[in-house]
């Protein structure tokens, strides 16, 4: 049911238009109906969940198909887009591009496949703090074509208990 053997969505090379900040924003209550829904139909959810919380966090539970690729530093989000080029990076048919080249926009191969949720578990928007790395890290991604959605709020049951039993 995991996606990252799967294609990554492109979109365009620009941000999400009309929304604040470039970043979809989506309610927990949503996710974990699609998740819910995609198990009860055994169908894949399209969805690449990022859990970007510390790894003491992600190893004290997490949702069951989260990708751990923390942001709780600047450096731990560069890191992060270095794993993610390192899953995903091959099937856009070229290198990662460069984020000060706009010429990339024409290599990016527009593919159907998988949303990107980024989850935090705190659930605060990330744009809303100055400098914030999970912020870079989303812009990174928007910049690149992925279709990103930030996760608002939390769950409301204890996540450890979502190892096993959640959707």
């Amino acid at each position: 049911m995991s996606c990252v053997g799967t294609r990554v969505k492109q979109r365009t090379c620009v941000k999400h238009i009309g929304k604040p900040n470039g970043c979809l924003r989506v309610k927990s209550e949503d996710v974990l109906r699609r998740l819910r829904q995609a198990k009860s139909t055994n169908e894949d959810p399209q969805l690449i969940i990022v859990d970007v919380r510390d790894a003491r966090g992600f190893q004290a539970g997490h949702i069951l198909t989260a990708l751990s690729m923390s942001c709780h530093t600047k450096t731990m989000a560069k890191r992060a887009i270095v794993e993610w080029d390192i899953m995903f990076g091959d099937q856009n048919g070229c290198p990662a591009p460069n984020m000060n080249d706009d010429s990339f926009c024409t290599q990016v191969s527009r593919v159907s496949g998988p949303s990107v949720l980024i989850y935090d578990q705190e659930g605060s928007c990330p744009f809303c703090k100055e400098d914030s790395s999970v912020e870079f890290f989303i812009n990174t991604l928007l910049t690149r074509g992925n279709g990103v959605y930030f996760m608002d709020g939390k769950f409301a049951f204890h996540l450890a208990y979502c190892l096993t039993h959640c959707y």
